[in-house]
Parts: C-alpha cells; sequence; structure tokens
C-alpha cells in the first residue's frame, strides 16, 4: 500500500482523457484511478475549477467532467482558505520574481490566482505530498536569457518538493491492463 499523498495538476487528467485512456476504451484505468484517489490524492480547488470551470453547462460537460464529479474519490483541498498555504504560494511568487532565470512575463502569469501552478506547489509544501504532473523541467535556464515560461518542476526542486511523471505514479499504484 503506498502511503504517500500526491497532487495530480490538471495536465495529468486533460492528456489521460483525450491522449490515451479514452472512458469507453480504457474504463478499467478510471476505476483504478477512483481507487487509488481515495486516500492518496488531493484535488485542489483552483485544479477543479480549470478542469470543469463555474457556469459550464450539464451539456457542455464530458465524461470526465462527469467523472470528476462522481466517482472522483480523492479529498478537496481549499487552498485559498488556508493561511499556511497562501504564506507558500507568496513565497512562490517571490521566488519567480527574484530569479534570475525569469522574466516579467514569468511572474505575470504565475501571478494570475486562476493559475494553478504556484497553487499546487505551495500546497505540496505545506501538506508534504509529491506533485504529478506531464511537465518536464526546463534544462536550459540561463540567467543571461530569462524565460517567460515557468515550469513545476523547476521551481517545485526550489521547495525542496518531489515531482514525478504520471506514469511513475501509475507504477507507485501498480495500475495494469
Amino acid at each position: 500500500m503506498n502511503h504517500k499523498k500526491y497532487i495530480l495538476d490538471t495536465n495529468t487528467f486533460i492528456i489521460s482523457y483525450k491522449q490515451f485512456y479514452q472512458f469507453e476504451t480504457f474504463p478499467s484505468y478510471w476505476k483504478k484511478l477512483s481507487e487509488a484517489t481515495k486516500d492518496s490524492v488531493f484535488l485542489l480547488d483552483c485544479i477543479f475549477e480549470e478542469l470543469i470551470p463555474n457556469g459550464k453547462k450539464e451539456d457542455d460537460m464530458d465524461e470526465m467532467d462527469f467523472w470528476l464529479q462522481n466517482d472522483f474519490l480523492g479529498n478537496h483541498i481549499k487552498e485559498k482558505q488556508r493561511t499556511d498555504i497562501l504564506q507558500k504560494y507568496a513565497e512562490i511568487l517571490q521566488y519567480v520574481a527574484d530569479s534570475e532565470f525569469y522574466n516579467e512575463n514569468a511572474l505575470k502569469k504565475w501571478a494570475n490566482p486562476k493559475v494553478a501552478d504556484p497553487w499546487i506547489i505551495a500546497t505540496a509544501c505545506c501538506d508534504n505530498c509529491v506533485i504529478v504532473t506531464n511537465e518536464v523541467s526546463n534544462s536550459k535556464l540561463n540567467a543571461g536569457s530569462p524565460t517567460g515560461d515557468v515550469k513545476i518542476p523547476n521551481v517545485a526542486n526550489q521547495f525542496g518538493v518531489s515531482v514525478i511523471s504520471l506514469f511513475d505514479f501509475q507504477k507507485a499504484f501498480k495500475f495494469k491492463f
């Protein structure tokens, strides 16, 4: 039994659904994901909002939307209501602002409270969670040429947060089809 706690990035749901594990072809994937999430996976409100925006009509919802609403068994975190997460979020934004690797556009993107990435890292820091994402580190960060594209693994590493791929998450939970 895996006793770690995980936060799945928005892209892990979208890519799984749209590219690899469509519901009609891989219902066992979604069932296994529901079972795996029961005690170990946390879904932040901002991720839920990215996946199913407020005001989305039922007629516009797809299978993944319904799965998230009805079958996701993980825990929900209201990250913007917790002081510890808010403080860590501010630290993360300050890091991006002060870092010689990122430019003004990077801060503008991440400072938008609807962008889940800094919230994911802040929550993972506060709750000792592993982040699951399909993003990969930018190995070409260069102080001489700052980028506007911040990647979760790079910033998470600065804050001591573990990051794994969706495939490593599936291995940890022994997904088999």
